[in-house]
């Protein structure tokens, strides 16, 4: 009968658009997931740790901590590129007050689009940017960093007089 064609054509109509609509509202809810561990795509990195040094060092010295984008940093991570590359970001941060204790940071950096960073810390020793001989530089101990990971806690930055 017509009534009978009319209710299952209504039927299947409701069922097809119920289905479209679960559709939908999975495909937004995954992609609001997606956007969602995706946390610190904002060009940042927030790190906690501790900064360390061994050796004497005098009252005015400068210190400070860096983040280096992976393809600014060579010799397997040891080392950023200075003469090629430039750092994300840095930041002066209160030294040290003897190698016996070390000194807590909390900061956020600026990373830009990179997606894997390395952390240094550096030492001027004397205090002057006019000497180099007396600079001292290391990486995080738990480098390399992967940005989507952030944040990160517990973070060493050790020094070693060369």
């Amino acid at each position: 009968s017509d009534t009978d064609a009319d209710t299952d054509a209504d039927t299947d109509a409701d069922t097809d658009a119920d289905s479209d609509a679960d559709s939908d509202a999975d495909s937004d809810a995954d992609s609001d997931a997606d956007s969602d561990s995706d946390a610190d795509s904002d060009g940042t990195v927030s790190v906690d740790g501790e900064f360390s040094f061994t050796g004497d060092f005098d009252s005015n010295a400068i210190c400070a901590l860096m983040l280096w984008d992976e393809d600014d940093v060579g010799g397997g991570g040891d080392f950023p590129d200075f003469e090629n590359g430039s750092e994300l970001s840095s930041t002066l941060v209160d030294c040290p007050a003897d190698s016996s204790t070390p000194e807590p940071f909390s900061l956020v950096f600026e990373s830009g689009s990179s997606t894997t960073v390395y952390l240094f810390g550096s030492i001027d020793a004397d205090g002057s940017s006019e000497t180099f001989d007396d600079f001292h530089l290391a990486g995080a101990a738990e480098n390399p960093l992967t940005v989507s990971e952030s944040p990160f806690s517990d973070i060493t930055v050790y020094i070693e007089p060369l």
